[in-house]
């Protein structure tokens, strides 16, 4: 599966996914320390951000997956790339849950998710960041 998501989110605490799935899907979180957290739900954690979430702050935060590669894009600025040789292997994916660890349910607020079903280019996301800024101010 290859992806591009966008959220708009204010998390009130940490350690929640605010895209999950069934084992083997994507899942979009954040972690106990605060860091953005891409992972295959019961596979393989992809990588953590750089940079921490703060709680109860509204923030724009993206990610691209394909099964070479992942980038976080936190507050429209590039965070942190790597490789990945993993591949999701299902196509079920909800929103504010984690699907295998209920602790792990997103908890706070989301004003707007996009997901493409492909890796946008650089210029293409900073169209969609663009979009996200005028319209929720982040």
């Amino acid at each position: 599966a290859t992806q591009t998501i966008f959220a708009v989110i204010n998390p009130a605490n940490t350690a929640g996914n605010f895209i999950g799935g069934a084992s083997g899907s994507i899942a979009l979180g954040v972690t106990a320390t605060g860091n953005l957290d891409l992972q295959i739900t019961n596979v393989i954690g992809l990588g953590g951000s750089t940079a921490l979430l703060a709680t109860n702050t509204w923030v724009q935060v993206n990610t691209s997956y394909d099964s070479n590669a992942f980038s976080y894009r936190i507050a429209r600025t590039a965070d942190i790339s790597g490789i990945s040789a993993h591949t999701a292997t299902q196509p079920q994916t909800g929103l504010g849950w984690n699907g295998s660890a209920p602790n792990l349910d997103f908890n706070g607020r989301m004003a707007e998710l996009i997901v493409y079903n492909t890796k946008l280019t650089l210029s293409q996301i900073q169209a969609v960041e663009a979009y996200l800024l005028a319209k929720w101010g982040v």
